[in-house]
């Protein structure tokens, strides 16, 4: 529940207007900056973010709103990401395409209990897998399994790891293990460092998937 919606104040000039808009709330027992609306961002929409405040208790003087604690250190408590299959498979098409030198591929994405199926195919070739998500603190990884497919010319699980590690922007890797690197990071980045507040703590946080 918000203790004081106050908005950052927006520039005069369109240009430098920020897209984020952030609240005051309550966020274990502790002052938050969390994120009045929803947020898009690239293929995904930030739906809630809330950051907890160190360093402060109650009770606390509210006067100056968002703008006297958006430069406070904190801790990120809670983040709800959402997005469309087709729009994310749209985007990530070209990375497809690049790493499995196909300029016809076709990418399409399809949610399982725990994860994701991922699919590419042309008309000479076709591959699947499945990518199981798995998180490892500040990190998001995925694990790579049930590669099949035809015409690529090499084993199927090698060529689904390319893939899935050009999909994700990744550079680490253990074996059929891909990690994201700092990608909630980067999109509490996205949001946080847009509304001129400062980049939270992210470890420590347990990744919950759902499908609707």
């Amino acid at each position: 529940m918000s203790l004081f919606p106050a908005k950052v104040p927006r520039p005069a000039d369109p240009a430098l207007e920020s897209k984020a808009l952030l609240q005051l709330s309550a966020s274990r027992g502790k002052l938050a900056l969390e994120l009045a609306e929803p947020l898009r961002v690239g293929p995904v929409t930030v739906t809630r973010l809330v950051s907890s405040l160190d360093g402060l208790s109650f009770p606390v003087d509210l006067s100056g709103g968002v703008a006297r604690f958006r430069h406070r250190r904190g801790t990120l408590d809670l983040m709800v990401v959402e997005t469309q299959l087709a729009r994310l498979a749209s985007v990530l098409t070209p990375r497809a395409r690049a790493a499995l030198d196909a300029p016809s591929l076709r990418l399409s994405l399809l949610p399982t209990d725990l994860g994701l199926t991922i699919g590419v195919h042309d008309d000479h070739k076709a591959l699947a897998f499945s990518a199981f998500f798995t998180p490892d603190e500040h990190q998001l990884q995925f694990v790579v399994a049930n590669a099949r497919g035809i015409g690529f010319g090499h084993h199927n699980h090698a060529t689904a790891i390319r893939l899935a590690r050009a999909l994700g922007s990744s550079t680490q890797g253990r074996g059929s293990v891909i990690v994201l690197d700092d990608a909630l990071a980067r999109l509490a980045r996205e949001v946080l460092v847009d509304a001129g507040a400062r980049l939270p703590a992210c470890a420590g946080l347990h990744l919950a998937w759902e499908q609707t």
